[in-house]
């Protein structure tokens, strides 16, 4: 829902005599604004009254299965689209791209591989589907495949006037497959256009801080992954390669920070080895300066 749409839809909500406002489809209105808004405690409560005004189980599960989506809760999200596909007999594009989305949560890629096919089925043109297919062709190192999918994904996204955040997301996952091509000029193109699009999202800036590092340039590259940090500071693989370009660049105070940094976050083993090389060797050669 673009901004516009969200606006437009609370001030009809607005208007909603108090008498109609526990009317169950007006309680499923309000949980899915709340959703479209990121008030995930309002949009619960919502959910639970709108079950309890007599809403059709579908809504009841379509609605949760979001909010668990939106919590990061691929199991539970699995489990009530699973409900919500079952009750509409798999015949929602959008509910089963939902789904897929939470099958990529949960792990389960292939599963989700497979829901996404269906959604196409439903809707040849889900941009949800398209996109998310792409993704998983980059996963699989399927480039070409990945940017046919994302390039569709892209043009129906413009095409049904869906949120900038989306348009967003299709140009940094182009980035990225640009990117894993070596194809640094159309990587470059992408990204900027996700960072102008969406501002607070870290991926393009990771990627872009990739880029760079391709291009051999640590100056421009440690921007990137500074401000993908700032927006995202969970984002643990840019404080090692923070780390990798400052000692690119000899500066090995701000190296050895960042490599610190990164033993904080609790690395896999054979990495957290592999960076503390790294530290012993940028130690030992500050001692001998």
């Amino acid at each position: 829902m673009t901004m516009g749409k969200l606006a437009e839809a609370r001030q009809q909500q607005a208007a909603i005599g108090e008498a109609d406002r526990k009317k169950h489809d007006v309680l499923a209105l309000a949980a899915q604004l709340d959703l479209a808004e990121g008030k995930l405690d309002s949009a619960k409560s919502a959910i639970a009254d709108a079950e309890a005004a007599g809403a059709p189980p579908i809504v009841v599960a379509r609605l949760s299965g979001e909010l668990a989506l939106a919590r990061k809760d691929g199991k539970a999200a699995v489990e009530q689209l699973r409900k919500a596909n079952k009750l509409g007999k798999g015949k929602d594009a959008e509910t089963l791209a939902l789904l897929g989305r939470a099958q990529v949560m949960a792990g389960a890629l292939d599963d989700a591989y497979d829901t996404f096919h269906l959604a196409l089925k439903e809707d040849p043109g889900s941009p949800v589907a398209l996109y998310e297919l792409g993704k998983i062709a980059i996963k699989d190192g399927e480039h070409p495949v990945a940017l046919k999918r994302l390039n569709e994904a892209l043009a129906k996204i413009k095409e049904r006037k869906l949120p900038a955040r989306m348009t967003a997301a299709a140009h940094t996952a182009l980035g990225q497959a640009y990117l894993k091509q070596k194809d640094t000029g159309r990587a470059m193109t992408n990204l900027q256009d996700a960072i102008d699009l969406d501002p607070t999202a870290a991926d393009p800036q990771f990627f872009m801080g990739q880029t760079y590092d391709k291009l051999d340039r640590p100056q421009r590259s440690v921007q990137h992954y500074a401000k993908a940090l700032q927006l995202d500071p969970s984002r643990s693989e840019a404080y090692e390669l923070l780390g990798r370009a400052y000692a690119k660049m000899s500066d090995t105070k701000s190296a050895l920070k960042y490599f610190e940094d990164y033993l904080r976050t609790n690395p896999p083993a054979a990495k957290a080895r592999e960076i503390g090389r790294e530290v012993k060797k940028l130690q030992a050669a500050a001692e001998g300066q």
